[in-house]
């Protein structure tokens, strides 16, 4: 079984954090011993918890360290850093970030229990001078990712775009390729 209650992160709020962590780590444990009888698997998909002690945020409400025993898997969605405006949907250094404070939180006996959840997919993001609405999201549409190659020379033909010259790059910094 696998779980993703996102609404503690996105929905939520943080107030309500430390009363919701208790009762879900109970949860887990209760849920975790029922499934481990039948011989069944219990799996937790979150974002980013991020060490708490590093000051960054992160979704400490699904209390890694608490349940690294517990679950079978921890399956960290690693994407949709950028989710408001243009940017990286997974960005290398971010997703390594990522993957070595969940170490460093279940420890290392836990650490194959750990899977990433990366992007197979690219945004068509809209510039502030194709938005008509600049208030209104600039995130189009979604594409999976063996379609961003086959879209841009698309996106080149339609609509009255061009695709500019030399902008389909491989970014060293983010690994991501991105195209104007």
């Amino acid at each position: 079984i696998d779980l993703d209650f996102e609404n503690f992160a996105f929905v939520d709020g943080t107030a309500s954090w430390a009363t919701t962590q208790v009762r879900f780590i109970a949860f887990m444990k209760a849920l975790a011993t029922s499934l481990h009888a039948q011989g069944k698997l219990l799996s937790l998909t979150t974002p980013p918890l991020f060490n708490p002690t590093s000051g960054k945020k992160g979704y400490w409400v699904y209390s890694w360290a608490d349940l690294g025993s517990t679950i079978d898997r921890l399956r960290i969605m690693t994407y949709d850093y950028s989710y408001d405006s243009a940017g990286p949907i997974g960005p290398s250094p971010w997703v390594d970030e990522v993957a070595s404070d969940a170490v460093e939180e279940l420890g290392r006996a836990n650490a194959p229990k750990i899977w990433l959840g990366i992007a197979a997919y690219g945004y068509d993001w809209r510039t502030a001078s194709a938005c008509t609405n600049p208030t209104a999201s600039r995130k189009i549409t979604r594409y999976p990712a063996d379609a961003i190659r086959v879209y841009n020379e698309a996106l080149a033909g339609t609509n009255g775009r061009t695709l500019i010259a030399g902008s389909y790059r491989w970014d060293t910094v983010t690994g991501e390729y991105t195209f104007a």
